[in-house]
């Protein structure tokens, strides 16, 4: 184990092979995965963001669900790497595509497409009278699927090399990104941010079931760890905060164990939004280091 103090904090760089488990993951015919000739993408005008660089809003069609996106890309017309983006479920005013929006401004001048999407939990106060916990099985499948079509979108997107690609996701957008790494294996780097091993444990802090015991089996398939074993990523990078009330270090070291190597582990002085400075700086140096490298 080597330990690196500076540029990434409290880092642990560790290429080892994931721990074996019981546990397993879902056949992919659970999930209502639509074929990608299927998903379909409406955008509007672009929206021009600084010199060089330009949004485009999209709605992304899933069989029958429709994700809100926006791409954040160069204006030039050549190839680039493309990273997908999916926020967190915290403060409101970044509960939804934006969290990540400066981020993608900046990858975008160094020549990187980003598409950032909304997730189910954008819907505003949807943890607290939106979800229904007879329904979050089924709505978490539908998400895995919703992921895996603006997957879709972005290496369907002319000006996107499908060799370099990169998913970053926080909160809950770093646990689905977790199981749909276990089925799709285009995006070469990942960036999890501040997730947790299993999904009951944060779902239950809010509408409970009436059956607290049958609800965790129901949701235990769908927990991260066993489709992060199952991944084949060429780099990841997980980042977790020292003061972090919602993932204990214990929590953090599991979720980072369960991925196959080379892997990065960094704490920060930071809460669980893991909006400092060195937090965000680690992780777009860490995607640009790894997506505009000159080929081996």
């Amino acid at each position: 184990m080597k330990r690196i103090i500076g540029g990434i904090a409290l880092t642990f760089v560790l290429a080892l092979a994931a721990p074996s488990s019981a546990a397993s993951t879902l056949a992919a015919s659970a999930f209502p995965f639509v074929p990608s000739s299927a998903v379909t993408v409406d955008a509007d005008g672009q929206i021009p963001l600084m010199p060089g660089i330009h949004a485009v809003d999209v709605r992304i069609h899933v069989g029958k669900d429709v994700v809100r996106g926006r791409f954040v890309e160069p204006d030039t017309g050549t190839r680039h790497p493309g990273v997908l983006f999916v926020h967190w479920l915290g403060d409101p005013k970044t509960t939804n595509m934006t969290e990540f929006a400066a981020e993608a401004i900046t990858l975008g001048g160094k020549g990187v497409t980003s598409l950032m999407i909304d997730a189910f939990w954008a819907k505003p106060d949807w943890f607290e009278k939106g979800r229904s916990p007879q329904t979050d099985y089924d709505d978490s499948l539908r998400q895995v699927a919703q992921l895996r079509g603006a997957l879709d979108a972005l290496v369907a997107r002319a000006n996107v090399d499908p060799a370099k690609m990169a998913f970053v996701g926080h909160d809950f957008g770093a646990m689905y990104g977790a199981v749909l790494a276990g089925f799709d294996h285009r995006p070469r780097y990942y960036v999890f941010i501040a997730g947790v091993p299993t999904f009951s444990e944060w779902y239950l802090l809010g509408a409970k079931p009436a059956d607290v015991p049958a609800y965790v089996r129901q949701m235990t398939p769908l927990d991260p760890l066993a489709y992060l074993r199952e991944s084949m990523g060429s780099d990841y990078l997980y980042q977790f905060a020292l003061k972090d009330r919602y993932v204990p270090i214990p929590k953090a070291r599991a979720f980072f164990d369960a991925s196959p190597g080379p892997k990065t582990l960094a704490f920060y002085d930071d809460d669980h939004g893991l909006r400092s400075r060195l937090a965000i700086d680690d992780r777009v140096r860490w995607l640009l280091e790894r997506l505009t490298r000159p080929p081996e």
